[in-house]
Order: structure tokens, then sequence, then C-alpha cells
């Protein structure tokens, strides 16, 4: 009989030689996976490092402005090295290192250039096609020299291992050969920014400094509207008088329009000279008049004018406010808070509708500093002049922006149509002190502080002399149609793809609706302004903020993504916030605006703000109706606090910033025992100063209101840090505008000797 048991051995050992086989080639197979995947991470690691090298490069390069060229190369090479050196991958002893273009040496290179997004809108010596499939694209500088300067807003870098210093791989013979590098590029570049800038320059933007203090009776009438200076004696109450004569009260008295030191501060900021008695006295030749030297010849008292001595000419608001400041500054004191004939100079302009105009222009500042300008204007001017700076350090060649003043109308704007790239003309537009300034001292008069430089906002109707019912308003819905009309059009230059931010500095008390037209109007003639009419007010916010409005303002602003960043400013507000704490810790604004739902208008259980509009009685503050407190702005003794609701929800929910302008905080006012008299202190929280030092170690630190005088859930009514409205106005502009613009992108060409026919495309062979 035949026995079973050897062919079933031989069966086995076949199987086991099998298996043996499989089992080597399985593992061969793990062996090369894992290289594979060694290969694959070192790959992608390297691919980090090449990032954080063109980045930091690019970040190095565009921080050191004074420099000159071959410089600032040289130290972002050396910076991007050190990144380089410190992001070391396992299996590499050392990469080498980085030369800059034209250098031999280093495995590593980086490149200096001009990234272009889109096709330049005008054709231009520098630019990679004349297609829209050339874009995006990067533009290589030549080899760095001190005489170079071309716009650089780009880096490419090109990294290799070094000869000799391959990745080791325990399995790498598997792959067939030991010398295994690795290679990445990366190109680093400014994302593009588009930003619409809106500053309201209707009267009551000045009124913290040049307060008028009689309600509508200030303005030009709507129609035959009359009104009366309520303050001044025999004229309590509403009369008829002569159609000319909106304040026809000191007319009819035949007296002297009241001193200055019973009404003062009353005055504009900004007057029309072909108005006033200035040129009766003036030299003749209008070269003389700009220079703003010798131009008047005042004496004692108000009103020294034979003009201003005769009452029948007094017909409006603007010769009676002119006409009651003393017409030279008083010569006992350098510092007074009243405003005087002689604080004025004339400025001769061709406004934006062609015309040549002569003004008044208030162009006093104090010695100390203290005061700049018509508040809270000059300050918000200071905010937009310091966001443009620093957008301007780091500058892309496709950033765009538009500066625009606002009344009831668009009352002038630079560019005149469309969005500009010349971010030098909008920092000159924007810095107040270039209508010319000059400080006065009681021994030797007046001395200039900053001479005049032309073009200025004066030249592009940035301001209002307040003569017409409409500059007199405010028309925020107008304002904001215009601006996201700039942003979302693509012939201006700005895609979809860019950061598009709306920067508005107001009081936020609309006085102007759209009146039967569609609510993204852009025409004035579909507005209806009314200051006198609260329904306005109301309709005007509502057609700003209501969420649930497709067509409102704030949903198209979510809808387009563009946010707002908004300064609010106004005395009689009431500005205030909410003390809250996360943690045991005190938050500041924009950590409590991150945590918030809302300003009000559509989270009526929000509570961020007290929106409640207020009157001052006998015993101290309480709650008044909404539409009192409107009738009665700018009248001491009421707060209006609905404008604060809107303003915040349009800041918040689209995504940007809400910056409230306020005082810093007086001891005294709020009966606190600490000593507000230093600025700062640095003796922390127990000592004895409402303000702290947030850095003791650092003599330029900022100072913040000490934790024990911020009672959770309480409302504040003072800033958290001791900064003046001009700087917490520029802070705000800086917080929304300052951020790292730096982004990593990939260009679909590369050029090189300014660009076509010099390109190529993926590997980029050509550079």
């Amino acid at each position: 009989m035949r026995s079973r048991a050897r062919p079933l051995s031989e069966a086995r050992g076949i199987y086991l030689v099998m298996f043996s086989l499989l089992l080597v080639v399985i593992l061969m197979l793990v062996a090369v996976l894992v290289s594979l995947g060694y290969l694959t991470s070192s790959q992608l690691r390297f691919q980090r490092v090449s990032n954080f090298v063109a980045l930091a490069g690019l970040e190095d390069f565009l921080q050191n402005t004074q420099q000159a060229y071959d410089q600032r190369a040289l130290s972002a090479r050396n910076r991007a090295e050190q990144i380089l050196q410190e992001n070391k991958l396992p299996g590499f002893e050392s990469f080498g290192g980085i030369a800059q273009d034209g250098v031999s040496g280093a495995p590593g290179t980086i490149i200096f250039g001009e990234y272009l997004a889109t096709r330049p809108a005008v054709p231009s010596a520098r630019q990679c096609g004349d297609a829209e499939t050339d874009y995006p694209c990067f533009i290589a500088h030549p080899p760095p020299d001190p005489a170079l300067n071309l716009p650089t807003n780009s880096t490419y870098v090109k990294l290799r291992n070094q000869s000799g210093n391959t990745l080791n791989s325990a399995f790498c013979s598997l792959l067939g050969t030991c010398d295994i590098g690795v290679q990445a590029n990366a190109t680093a570049s400014l994302v593009q920014r588009c930003t619409s800038l809106i500053i309201d320059v209707s009267p009551s933007t000045y009124s913290a400094t040049h307060p008028v203090g009689c309600g509508s009776g200030c303005f030009a009438s709507k129609a035959s509207q009359y009104s009366v200076w309520s303050t001044m004696a025999g004229c309590e109450g509403p009369t008829a008088g002569p159609e000319d004569d909106i304040l026809h009260c000191a007319a009819k008295a035949q007296v002297t329009p009241p001193k200055p030191n019973e009404r003062a501060p009353v005055s504009y900021a900004f007057y029309r000279a072909d108005n006033y008695p200035y040129q009766q006295v003036l030299p003749g030749s209008a070269a003389s008049m700009i220079g703003g030297t010798v131009q008047y010849s005042p004496l004692p008292g108000p009103g020294v004018d034979p003009q201003c001595q005769n009452s029948s000419w007094i017909n409006g608001a603007n010769r009676l406010l002119f006409c009651n400041m003393y017409a030279q500054r008083d010569t006992a004191s350098s510092i007074s808070p009243f405003h005087y004939q002689s604080d004025y100079r004339v400025r001769q302009i061709v406004d934006p509708d062609n015309v040549t105009r002569y003004l008044l222009v208030d162009s006093f500042v104090t010695p100390d500093g203290t005061y700049r300008g018509p508040e809270p204007l000059a300050s918000f001017f200071q905010a937009f002049n310091s966001g443009l700076r620093e957008m301007k350090k780091n500058l892309t060649a496709a950033d765009r922006a538009a500066l625009m003043g606002i009344t009831g109308r668009i009352k002038g704007q630079f560019p005149s149509n469309g969005l500009s790239n010349n971010f030098g003309m909008l920092v000159q537009l924007t810095n107040f002190e270039n209508r010319g300034t000059f400080t006065f001292d009681a021994a030797t008069g007046y001395h200039v502080e900053s001479p005049e430089i032309r073009p200025n906002f004066l030249d592009y109707g940035l301001f209002s002399v307040g003569e017409t019912y409409v500059d007199s308003s405010t028309n925020l819905v107008l304002a904001l149609n215009r601006a996201i009309s700039l942003l979302n059009d693509p012939n201006n230059g700005c895609p979809s793809t860019a950061q598009r931010t709306i920067v508005i500095a107001t009081d936020g008390v609309s006085s102007c609706r759209v009146d039967g037209g569609n609510l993204s109007s852009v025409d004035p003639n579909d507005y209806l302004c009314d200051f006198d009419d609260y329904s306005v007010f109301v309709d005007a916010e509502r057609q700003l903020v209501d969420e649930d409005d497709p067509n409102s303002v704030l949903s198209r602003l979510i809808n387009n993504q563009i946010n707002v960043i908004v300064l609010q400013a106004g005395a009689y507000l009431g500005l205030n916030y909410r003390n809250m704490a996360y943690n045991g810790r005190l938050l500041d604004l924009p950590e409590i605006y991150s945590r918030s739902m809302g300003g009000g208008y559509n989270t009526p259980g929000s509570n961020l703000f007290d929106t409640i509009s207020r009157c001052k009685g006998p015993t101290g503050w309480q709650a008044c109706p909404d539409q009192t407190a409107y009738s009665n702005i700018g009248n001491e003794g009421y707060r209006f606090g609905l404008p604060i609701r809107a303003l915040a929800d349009l800041g918040i929910m689209s995504g940007g910033i809400y910056c409230p302008l306020m005082p810093s905080c007086s001891a005294a006012e709020h009966g606190w025992a600490c000593d507000d008299s230093p600025t700062c202190c640095d003796d922390g929280e127990s000592g004895g100063c409402c303000y702290k030092k947030v850095n003791v170690n650092d003599p330029n630190s900022i100072c913040k209101l000490k934790d024990s005088y911020r009672p959770v859930g309480s409302y504040q009514d003072c800033s958290i840090y001791n900064l003046s409205s001009g700087q917490q106005a520029a802070k705000c502009v800086l917080d929304g505008l300052g951020g790292s613009p730096y982004v990593l992108v990939e260009p679909v060409k590369m050029c090189r000797d300014g660009g076509e026919p010099n390109c190529c495309t993926e590997p980029f062979d050509c550079l």
C-alpha cells in the first residue's frame, strides 16, 4: 500500500517556500512604501520650509524701506537663510544655504520681483502678456544693485539640498539609488487690497470744537422756514421774518451779534470768503490772498468790520457766526478755547465743479499740539492718513483705493471715478496739516507751523461750509452704495478675490433716505434729505442695517464679502460700551465684539451698548423719547443713542470693526478715587493712577484703564486706553488695515528682463 505522507510533506515545503518568497516581496514592498512615504513626507516638509523662507524674505525686504535696494535684498536673504537653517529636516545635516540671484555658491536662490495678479488695465513695459490667461505672473528683477528702484511686492525662492548631502533613508537602495535629493519652489506676495474711504464732512463733524449750538436754524433753509438763535435774549421761539433773513431776530433787534465771551466757541470751521468783508480789506491779487500772511487789520472787539455792524447785512447763519467772533486772538493767552477771525486764512481753490472759490479756513493749531483742527474731523483725517501710510509701506502693484467726502451728497472724491493706485496722492489729501497751519504766541503773534501743500483736501471738496440744506445733511446710504459699486466693478481693477474694505468716519446721524428709488441707487436725485423730519432718520437706519431686507446696505455688504471699519464720534450720542469678562479677565473691545451678536438693531436682546436716548433733568440723566433727543442734537443735556446700534451693526456684522471715539476717563466726572492728571503710571493695578502702563518695561507703552474702574456689566462712557480721539481713530484703522498682507501665490507664468518675451511656464526654467 502506497503512503500519502511524502506528498503532503512536499506540499507543505512548497507552501513554506512560496510563503517565504511572498514575505520577502511584502517586506520589500513595505520597505519601498516606507521609503517613498519618507521621501514624500520630507518633500512636503521641505515645501513648507520654502514657504516660510519666501514669506520671511519678503517681509524683511519690505520692512527696511530706508535702505538701498541691494542692502534690503541682502538683509532679506540673511533672514531667509536664518529661517531655512532653523527648520532642518530629519535625514539632512545641512541644506547648504541661499544665494541672491546672480550669485553662485549655494544650492538655494532667492529672487525679488513684481507679482501681477491680473493684466494691467493700462499696458505697461513690464507685463507678462496681453491675454488674461498670462496672469497671475511673476516678473523677476535683475540681480540686486544699489541703484535699482523697481516696484517689489514678491519673492520667489528655489531650494535644493546641498550636493553630497542627500536624504538618508534606511531602504534607499530599494529605490535604485541612495543619492536622493529634494527641491521646492515658493512664491510669496502681498494680497491685493481694495479700500474705499468715506469721511463725513458735514458741519456735525466739527461740532466738538466748532459748535453752532442752534439746531437747524444755523443752516440755510430748505424752504420758507424761519428759526432764531434761541439763546439770544428776547428772541425765544420761532416767529415770521423776511424771506431772506433766516436769523431775522438779530436784524430786527438792530444790535451787534452776541459777544464771543458769551457764545465764543460758536463758529464754522470753513466759510466762503467771497461772501464776507475780507475781500474789501485784503490785497487785490489772488496770489497775496493765498499767501495767508497779513490778511486783516483787526480792532478790539467783535464785529469790527463796518459790514458786521450792519445788522441788515447779517441775513444768514454764516455771516452772523463769523461776525460774532472777535477779530484778533487774545494776546494775553497763547491757548484759548475761543475762535477768532484772525485764525482764519484765505485759500483759493478750484472746486470739483471747476469753479474758483475763496475759502476762509480755520488754520490755527495750539503750540502744545492739543488742538490740530476742527474735531472730530481732524481725527478722522488723521486716522485715514495713518491707515494709508501703513498700506503704502507694504503696497502691492494691484492695490486700489478711493476717498470721498460726504454731506447729503458726494461732496468730493479722489479719483473722480473708480479706484486709484496713487497712494501718494491719497496720503497727501488725507493730511489735514496740508491746509497750512500756524501757532500763536502771546508775545510775538502768529507763526507758521506747517506750510500749505497743494493739492490738499480743500481742492477736492472734502469739506462743507454748510451753506445749503443738503450740505448740512448726512447721506450714509448714498455713500455706502457708491463704495459698494466701486468695489464691485471689475473695470476698477478690484477682483472678487481681493480683500475689500470700506472705512467710514461719521457721527452716524443719517438725515437722508432713498425716496422712491431702488435701495442700491447711486443717483442723488433718488434721495430725500430732511434733518428736521425724524422719520427720515428712522427710514435711513432701516435702509442701512435691516438684515431681513436683502436689499439693505448691510445685506449687500455681507453678500459681497465687503467688511466695514466704522469710526463713530459725537458727544451728543453718549457713546459707550459694556464691560465684559471671560475666565475672570476683562475683555478689550475687539474681544467683546467677537462674543456679541451685534450692536442692537438686528439683535434687540443685545446689551453690548446702551442705546437708550437720554435727557438731563434735575436728578441727572434719564430716559427720554428718541424723537425728543433727535430734535435736540447738539444741545447740551441730550443724548441720542440710536445711531450707536446701527453703526455697531454695520461694523460688527459685516465682519469689520466698530470703534466709538470716546474721551479719556475723568476721575472727577466719575467720582473715582484715582489720579488722572498724569497720563499714565507704572504703579500696577493697586497704585493711585486711573491708567496703568500695559507693559511697564516699555517706555512707549500705551496706557490702559485699571480693572477696578471697569465693573463687569457696567456701561463705560470713556476710553479703555488713554489716547486722544485722533490716536484712537488711527489705532482702529491700523488694526483693520494693518494686518499681514503676505500670502503664498501660484503664478502661471514667470518672466525675466521686464516680462515678455522672456517668460516661461511650469517648471519655470527661465528663472
